[in-house]
């Protein structure tokens, strides 16, 4: 199990928070995170929206080298009683086809972090490229994947539009009896409000 990133902050944006009235939705704002080893609470996601669009690195050594930038974005999660759980805002993540080549003296590139989401969707990424990347990452959309979901905290952009990084995550929004809060106080006496990630993926 590997841990990867995928959010893109910088790209966040905020939506009206518009919920019909007969739907299912999440307790509260949040959805509670995943359980550990296999515990409850688990997401499956048995469909989700997918868009591309095409990048290339900006800086390095590796400046100009194209890949696609894979947008998922999920709007509701089965749990593992079987109940529909849909979140008030659409939940994101992202994955791109970047495969960097392995270290001095080794042979081959690492896995992209969308080669590790499709293997948890049951789709080998071993010799995909091109075309026949996008077609599977195409069809990974309505193949059910387990999707293990955290908190951080929600930041907001400085005077640059930049995002920082967030400096509390999911075991931080806790009470003094270990329960999930949505909110704690940090240490100059102010609110910090926690918010949904996607952490990684996993088989069904």
């Amino acid at each position: 199990m590997s841990t990867v990133p995928f959010d893109a902050p910088e790209e966040i944006t905020d939506i009206d928070d518009i919920v019909d009235p007969n739907e299912v939705v999440s307790d509260g704002f949040l959805i509670l995170p995943s359980g550990q080893k296999g515990e409850a609470p688990q997401y499956i996601s048995k469909e989700r929206n997918i868009s591309f669009s095409k990048r290339a690195v900006k800086k390095g050594q590796y400046k100009g080298k194209p890949f696609l930038s894979v947008t998922l974005e999920f709007t509701e999660f089965e749990d593992q009683d079987g109940n529909t759980i849909k979140p008030r805002r659409p939940m994101k993540a992202w994955v791109n086809t970047l495969r960097w080549p392995n270290g001095p003296g080794k042979v081959g590139v690492k896995p992209s972090n969308a080669d590790e989401y499709l293997s948890a969707c049951g789709i080998s990424p071993n010799g995909l490229t091109g075309q026949e990347l996008y077609d599977a990452l195409q069809e990974s959309a309505t193949l059910p994947v387990v999707v293990h979901i955290g908190w951080e905290e929600r930041v907001t952009a400085d005077d640059n539009g930049d995002y920082p990084d967030p400096r509390y995550r999911t075991g931080d929004f806790k009470n003094d009896v270990g329960e999930f809060v949505e909110s704690i106080t940090d240490d100059d006496g102010n609110e910090v409000k926690a918010r949904n990630v996607v952490t990684y993926f996993s088989r069904v």
